[in-house]
């Protein structure tokens, strides 16, 4: 009988400890989201990083197509092509402000864990999801 319980007390310990671990470190689902965010914003930046262009006379494009990147700055539209992207369910939205200045945003599970794993020059905003830029 004691072997019994024995047995049965370092099942539930055990089962405590895995239930312990996917509550502090997540579970599989919070893995795939953090994986999401990473990506979007890794695709985000690729995007960020195209826009930014050194020529003088260059202005941003009034709209993010393929078309109009493919002969803005050298070329680039083909960033925009799905197969390209790492996130293909999520679409990330081009503000242009001026003709210098831009935005980037899009849906993250968590911009706040998004912020956290960005790097890269440009202003990422937690509030809104957004990446901000300049193209000189």
């Amino acid at each position: 009988m004691s072997g019994k319980f024995l047995f049965i007390a370092m099942l539930l310990f055990a089962a405590g400890i895995v239930a312990a671990s996917i509550y502090t470190i997540g579970g599989p689902t919070y893995a795939r989201q953090e994986k999401h965010d990473f990506d979007l914003l890794t695709d985000m930046t690729v995007l960020s990083s195209r826009l930014k262009c050194r020529t003088a006379d260059v202005v941003l494009p009034q709209k993010l197509v393929e078309a109009e990147l493919l002969n803005y700055c050298g070329g680039g539209g083909h960033i925009l092509r799905p197969e390209r992207r790492r996130v293909k369910d999520t679409e990330i939205t081009y503000n242009r402000i001026n003709d210098s200045e831009f935005e980037l945003c899009a849906t993250f599970f968590d911009t706040q864990r998004a912020d956290l794993i960005r790097n890269g020059g440009s202003v990422f905003d937690t509030k809104t999801g957004c990446l901000s830029g300049t193209i000189r």
